[in-house]
């Protein structure tokens, strides 16, 4: 839910028009003129995802030793 909003409102600030109730939506399920700023919100929400995934496995960046690192 948290990581739909963030997307609905970060994407905003691009210009998409994609509120949270229609995040939640199936593509289909929305007219044709909607749908490119839905898959925008979308793709960031499949990154945020990935980068939870990558946070919490324990990988990190490649050219750290440690969690503290400065990149």
């Amino acid at each position: 839910m948290y990581v739909a909003k963030e997307a609905t409102q970060s994407s905003k600030i691009e210009g998409t028009q994609t509120n949270i109730e229609d995040a939640f939506l199936d593509k289909e399920d929305l007219v044709v003129e909607r749908r490119d700023d839905w898959v925008e919100v979308h793709y960031y929400i499949d990154a945020m995802n990935q980068a939870m995934v990558e946070v919490f496995s324990g990988r990190h960046h490649r050219n750290c030793k440690e969690w503290n690192c400065n990149i």
